[in-house]
């Protein structure tokens, strides 16, 4: 899948009337919420490790490429699609924190990554919410990934 496949393909099924819906694709499962707020925390080192091995327990043989899509939802209401990418390293996924925390949505609205897989198996949700300050995680996919991560994690 190209870059033009896969941005059609966020516009088309995943950006619907100007608004970020997931719920449409599966219904999703918070995994991950962590206060900005609390300065003893490296929120990016504790992110990087959580999505290294929540991704590598979904693909345990590294055998699907990973990208990624910013979008910036300003004052909730637009959104726009910011950039693509693919993930290169899998075991430095800094870039993310670094994309959450960086040009972030005017209007104290939603700053969101998408990570997900080639064949669109699953996708995992990564939230900066400025209102509250905090990074949430969600997954959406099929139900045997959604389970074994909560088995994980709860």
């Amino acid at each position: 899948m190209n870059f033009s496949e896969i941005e059609n393909w966020i516009r088309e099924e995943l950006i619907f009337n100007q608004n970020l819906s997931l719920n449409r694709v599966a219904k999703g499962v918070k995994l991950f919420d962590i206060s900005l707020n609390d300065s003893e925390t490296n929120h990016k080192e504790k992110l990087n490790s959580f999505l290294r091995k929540s991704i590598r327990l979904i693909d345990k043989k590294q055998q699907n490429d990973v990208n990624w899509f910013k979008i910036n939802m300003i004052d909730n209401a637009i959104t726009q699609l910011v950039g693509i990418g693919k993930i290169e390293n899998r075991n430095d996924l800094s870039l993310i924190f670094e994309l959450l925390t960086n040009d972030t949505a005017d209007q104290s609205g939603d700053t969101i990554i998408g990570l997900f897989d080639k064949n669109k198996n699953w996708i995992m949700k990564i939230t900066n919410n400025q209102d509250e300050n905090r990074i949430i995680v969600k997954i959406y996919g099929t139900e045997r990934i959604t389970e074994k991560l909560k088995e994980v994690y709860y």
